[in-house]
């Protein structure tokens, strides 16, 4: 009888809908979770790095350090200003 539809069945594939949208938010949260710490990771290697410059004696290896440590700096900076607030 095609006329015939159970109500359940209609209820659940909106719920099933909704249960997918909501999945993907969270996937998109997660995401951003992500990048939020590996951001904190490249600027604490910043701070790492620069914290060991000042132990060398040789002036080259220091600027090399902190050359180095530059790189995850500017792309730190980078990714704050870029990523979304909330």
């Amino acid at each position: 009888m095609p006329e015939y539809s159970v109500s359940l069945a209609e209820k659940a594939d909106q719920l099933e809908v909704e249960a997918g949208e909501t999945f993907d938010e969270g996937r998109a949260a997660n995401q951003q979770s992500d990048d939020y710490i590996l951001n904190a990771v490249l600027l604490a290697s910043v701070l790492f790095l620069v914290g060991i410059a000042s132990r060398f004696d040789w002036q080259p290896v220091r600027y090399a350090i902190l050359v180095g440590a530059l790189i995850p700096l500017v792309i730190g900076v980078y990714n704050i200003l870029t990523y979304p607030i909330a």
